[in-house]
């Protein structure tokens, strides 16, 4: 992610910084259910890897998401990680994707985590926040 701010420039990339760091309308999904962080049309959802598979299931909260951070927190998870098209048919105004990854990452493995999407479709990003 640090690498696709600095080569779009601070200046062009403020309002995905606003999504990820600032303090907006959030959702978390996580095995326990979908949770709002502070009410309004949500811009951000944050997932789990182990509960992805909740973003496929119909729900109108999901329309007003322009930023979807996924969490990988173990080994398992990265290995588990398939994102399709399908399952973001819910998004109708999703943007930015969002892998973070507490482990190693690779921009290799994030090719493979996403298949089926077109050219241009979403912004996928990655980011790695791990001690090595």
């Amino acid at each position: 992610m640090e690498k696709y701010l600095l080569e779009e420039g601070m200046e062009n990339t403020v309002y995905l910084q606003s999504l990820v760091y600032d303090n907006i309308p959030s959702i978390i999904i996580s095995n326990d259910g979908v949770k709002e962080v502070k009410a309004g049309y949500p811009q951000k959802a944050s997932v789990d890897a182990s509960a992805l598979g909740a973003i496929s299931q119909a729900n109108d909260i999901f329309r007003t998401v322009k930023l979807l951070q996924i969490n990988i927190a173990s080994e398992q998870d990265k290995a588990g990680l398939r994102l399709r098209p399908e399952l973001l048919n819910n998004f109708f105004n999703l943007y930015y994707i969002l892998i973070n990854s507490s482990v190693p990452l690779s921009q290799a493995e994030v090719s493979g985590m996403v298949s089926g999407f077109e050219e241009g479709q979403y912004i996928i990003l990655f980011s790695v926040n791990s001690i090595m």
